[in-house]
């Protein structure tokens, strides 16, 4: 696990790091790599960033602007805003995030947030397997996006865009991701709410990392279900 904590006061960053490491101790969690950048330019060299401690006030530019960044470069890392003004929250809205921190930090705040953050983490780590073309493929729950079912054959569309194809049954992968928002949206498919951008009677539109959007059916009798499951989603 690598974990960067971006602030450019060099005693709050290392305060930081201090109640991480107390906190991976008291949770038995092996301790993570850690890197401590205080500008925009550092953290943009940074590579494969697990979750992000991100002050909002740097001193060069706005962390909540570099936040937008990282979302779009590295959709998979959690985000956690650091700050000393918790009228901040509200700005922290405009982009993906995982938490929001106030300073001066306590430990016991920091370890209920950080409970949340690392439940998050281990939930993108989730994986299966499938056969496809033979071979064992490990699929990440969490970037499926939508299931296609063709007689007794599967197709997994992918965050990143890949398909693989396996034989299987959608009631078995409904079962298998429900946990994951996924759900029935017609009998011959499954859609991963959190990649729902448009949902209307004659489809529902879903949105990859690399901004490509696609259309799949919903069937009439279920829409009423998917609304109701869709709502629910977005006000967890």
């Amino acid at each position: 696990m690598h974990i960067v904590i971006c602030d450019d006061l060099e005693a709050d960053a290392k305060m930081t790091e201090e109640y991480l490491r107390k906190y991976c101790v008291q949770r038995d969690i092996l301790q993570p790599q850690i890197t401590i950048v205080c500008t925009g330019n550092e953290l943009r060299k940074q590579k494969q960033i697990d979750i992000l401690l991100l002050d909002i006030e740097l001193d060069e530019e706005s962390g909540i602007e570099l936040a937008g960044e990282v979302n779009s470069t590295s959709p998979d890392t959690l985000i956690v805003f650091v700050s000393r003004y918790s009228f901040y929250v509200t700005d922290t809205y405009k982009v993906q995030t995982a938490q929001f921190l106030v300073k001066p930090l306590r430990q016991n705040i920091f370890g209920q947030v950080m409970d949340q953050v690392m439940l998050a983490y281990k939930k993108k780590q989730a994986t299966y397997v499938r056969r496809c073309e033979g071979e064992p493929v490990m699929i990440r729950k969490d970037q499926v996006v939508f299931i296609e079912s063709a007689k007794r054959i599967l197709t997994a569309y992918l965050a990143n865009g890949k398909c693989l194809s396996y034989y299987g049954t959608l009631n078995e992968e409904e079962q298998l991701l429900a946990e994951y928002a996924v759900v029935r949206c017609h009998k011959r498919y499954l859609v991963n709410l959190h990649y729902v951008k448009h949902l209307e009677r004659d489809g529902i539109t879903v949105a990859f990392s690399n901004g490509k959007k696609q259309q799949i059916p919903v069937g009439e009798s279920m829409y009423q279900a998917v609304c109701a499951a869709h709502l629910q989603y977005i006000c967890s």
